[in-house]
């Protein structure tokens, strides 16, 4: 009994010196590394490596393509114009605050001949993804139809074939309703392509209600989803990553890159730990930490100007870093990257890249949470939302979860990001 007591004294007492640990030490390490070179440019130059992206949204005049981009990406694209003309009948555009290009249809119109509109759509996808200059590359097609039971034109059918031999190309059936009336319309949609394989995706991209014999209907919004997760599989490699970051349907795809990056990164505080001192100390464990977070911030497509986030790095330097070690990590109090040498202990490899994961997988979570909410993002938010999180990490989990992914990092992608943190401090 008396043993018992023994321990639960010194448990406390444990406790109680981590409580009083100046944690202000580690938010001055944090400012003095944003001041050699600015969060916001950090996060600008991960968003600056993602490649472009094109897309070529083609249909009738009214059915609803601008929605659908719309409500894919979270943008309103009436406010940007109607983009510059590239055909007669083709404009492109920007994704505001994005290296995303969308190529618009102009002029295909219900009950006549569009023959040679679509030529000249089909020529320009064609002369762009022939020519040496592959940032101009079309990657997908997404072909929008209205889901009124017409039949596709026979020349719609035969521009869609010779597109889909340069391209992937998504039938995008807009304004779907769903029931037998949409599945009888993809099974003609299917006919026309002799039962040839074609992506058919019915897409409702805004709520509606519809007047029926029984009444309002209010539709929910559905497909989207499916559209964005086809749409990824089927663009190449080096423009998914964009794609992921800059759609805001799926917070599963952004969180992909986001949690691959953590691995990188906490992959470097593993290769530092086990270089000689002085490379395993605070700053370089922090400038580390700081670049994980830029890039995760890039991989979930957020852009500087919408918060601070010097303060919140601070934030997370300071009552971040005292919730996670006064309440969770006591035992690992001398191994904790983030203190280092103010601890007065070496660095273990295993628990730094650990701690690392963890303050990483935090961030993502917190940047998930906040987008699916669809709020606004600032600082305050993102601070009180890592506190919260903070106190309920489990760190046998991130331990866990570390040692199932730690073999997936690419030990020269993280001696790289080892060597840019010791240009940063």
């Amino acid at each position: 009994m008396a043993g018992r007591k023994s321990c639960e004294k010194t448990k406390k007492l444990s406790e109680e010196n981590t409580m009083g640990i100046d944690f202000s030490k580690i938010g001055i390490l944090v400012n003095s590394l944003l001041e050699k070179r600015n969060f916001d440019e950090r996060v600008e130059k991960e968003r600056e490596k993602m490649a472009n992206l094109n897309i070529i949204n083609i249909g009738k005049t009214g059915v609803g393509k601008s929605t659908i981009i719309n409500a894919v990406f979270c943008k309103d694209l009436a406010k940007t114009g109607i983009g510059k003309p590239v055909t007669q009948h083709c404009h492109a555009y920007s994704i505001p605050d994005s290296p995303i290009t969308i190529y618009d249809s102009k002029g295909i119109e219900t009950g006549k001949d569009n023959t040679a509109i679509l030529g000249e759509i089909y020529d320009k996808i064609k002369n762009q993804n022939s020519s040496p200059n592959t940032n101009g590359y079309i990657h997908i097609c997404w072909y929008c139809v209205l889901d009124d039971g017409n039949r596709l034109d026979e020349n719609e059918v035969e521009i869609i074939k010779k597109i889909k031999i340069i391209i992937p190309v998504i039938i995008v059936i807009t304004q779907s309703v769903g029931g037998n009336k949409t599945n009888e319309f993809i099974n003609e949609i299917k006919k026309d392509f002799n039962n040839n394989y074609i992506d058919i995706i019915p897409v409702m991209a805004v709520p509606k209600i519809e007047e029926s014999d029984f009444g309002q209907m209010n539709i929910k919004t559905h497909g989207l989803d499916k559209l964005v997760e086809r749409s990824y599989d089927l663009l190449p490699e080096s423009v998914q990553k964009t794609f992921a970051a800059y759609q805001n349907t799926s917070v599963q795809l952004k969180s992909k890159y986001a949690v691959t990056a953590t691995v990188f990164y906490s992959g470097a505080v593993a290769i530092a730990a086990l270089q000689p001192a002085p490379i395993a100390d605070a700053p370089i464990m922090i400038a580390i930490q700081i670049g994980m977070m830029a890039n995760i911030t890039a991989c979930f497509g957020i852009r500087s100007s919408n918060f601070n986030f010097k303060t919140v790095l601070s934030g997370v330097g300071g009552p971040f870093a005292a919730a996670v070690v006064g309440r969770t990590f006591v035992s690992l109090l001398k191994l904790i990257p983030v203190l280092g040498t103010i601890a007065g202990g070496a660095i273990n490899a295993t628990t730094g890249a650990v701690i690392t994961f963890a303050i990483g997988s935090l961030y993502i979570k917190v940047l998930s949470s906040l987008i699916k909410g669809n709020g606004k993002i600032n600082e305050a938010e993102i601070i009180d939302a890592l506190n919260k999180a903070a106190k309920n990490i489990n760190m046998d989990e991130m331990k866990k979860e570390w040692e199932e992914n730690k073999d997936n990092y690419s030990k020269s992608e993280s001696q790289r990001i080892l060597e840019e943190a010791k240009r940063d401090i």
